[in-house]
């Protein structure tokens, strides 16, 4: 029997090394004897948690999800008002950019990079529930007299979301200048509310 926290380390060690890999060089170019290597692992041991490449894809997926729910239960909550869970939804994105590099780097090219038909349609609907959670968040700013009700909530989401994820991008593609990145996104936050939040 595996010890249990050997085992969590290993697994660890195996979405670490994928995740990377897979960013670097995409999903089908990276092979399991690559991240065996890099992993220090064995391919008898990256097949004990995994049935194969395209369920470590699948899984590291649902990882890097599982990671980005628990961040966000440090921000967001229906006991908040408004306007802290607006700022909240920064926090998230600077939290989890500096609490899991290698996880958001993936994340952020899981979306563009060529992958089995399962998980793109898994990453599909995540992304469509998240944005209708977040279409529903905005229209509640309407309803609280926040937000204009002149525009449409789906545009806000795009709006808002969007530019955080240019901002993103820029830091991957920079190798990760955090303090710039933390820095726009605060900048960014400010303008936004001060632009789209009506005065009382």
């Amino acid at each position: 029997m595996i010890d249990k926290s050997v085992s969590t380390n290993t697994k660890n060690k195996i979405f670490l090394t994928a995740a990377k890999l897979f960013s670097s060089d995409g999903f089908y170019k990276v092979s399991v004897r690559e991240i065996c290597s890099n992993a220090g692992v064995t391919k008898p041991v990256l097949y004990y948690y995994f049935k194969d490449k395209e369920s470590l894809l699948y899984e590291l997926v649902e990882e890097t999800h599982r990671l980005a729910a628990i961040v966000q239960k440090k921000y967001i909550s229906e006991d908040k008002e408004f306007l802290q869970n607006l700022r909240g939804i920064g926090e998230v994105y600077k939290d989890f950019m500096k609490s899991y590099p290698d996880f958001a780097r993936f994340s952020a090219f899981v979306n563009i990079m060529s992958a089995p038909q399962r998980v793109k349609d898994f990453k599909y609907e995540h992304a469509k529930r998240e944005f209708e959670k977040l279409s529903i968040f905005f229209k509640k700013g309407q309803n609280l007299g926040i937000l204009p009700e002149t525009l449409e909530p789906d545009l806000l989401v795009r709006n808002f979301i969007g530019t955080i994820l240019i901002y993103i991008s820029e830091d991957i593609l920079t190798n990760y200048d955090f303090d710039t990145f933390e820095k726009n996104v605060d900048n960014f936050l400010e303008f936004w509310i001060n632009k789209f939040t009506i005065s009382n």
